[in-house]
């Protein structure tokens, strides 16, 4: 319960929502079995970090898998040029200025980073971060996906 008290003021801290602004998501409404569960990956660590080591085979298997499920990953962490950087954006298609689902947004302001992913549309976003170095809670703090988990990070 601390942790969640602690990150609640966090967020409200270092950017404040507006409750009313807060979305809504009709596509939990509209959803269909045919249409693909978009799944998206928030994180500041795919480069050679644990993170992206633990998270490269999830991408990996979604590469290669005829699934109805599509994977992005919103980066907003270093580029550096590792081999688990380029595999990971290599299994999403290439980074977003290529078509593909590999979005890095380091450089952006929360608000620009919160409308890249809403405009992408993903029904989760697993926070992989949480609270610790380099995080972005501010992001989730404005709802930018019906669901929202935080993984792997504490």
């Amino acid at each position: 319960m601390w942790k969640k008290k602690v990150a609640i003021r966090h967020a409200q801290y270092s950017h404040p929502t507006d409750e009313s602004k807060v979305p809504s998501f009709p596509i939990i409404q509209t959803y269909k079995s045919e249409m693909p569960l978009r799944l998206g990956f928030l994180s500041y660590d795919f480069n050679d970090h644990p993170t992206a080591h633990l998270s490269e085979g999830l991408f990996f298997w979604n590469n290669i898998t005829d699934t109805k499920v599509k994977f992005a990953a919103y980066n907003y962490g270093k580029n550096d040029n590792s081999t688990f950087r380029k595999n990971i954006e290599a299994y999403l298609g290439g980074n977003s200025n290529q078509g593909g689902s590999f979005f890095d947004f380091g450089g952006l302001s929360y608000d620009n980073a919160v409308n890249l992913i809403r405009n992408d549309q993903p029904q989760i976003v697993f926070d992989l971060q949480a609270f610790t170095r380099g995080s972005r809670p501010e992001i989730l703090a404005k709802r930018v996906a019906p669901i929202q988990v935080n993984y792997l990070g504490k």
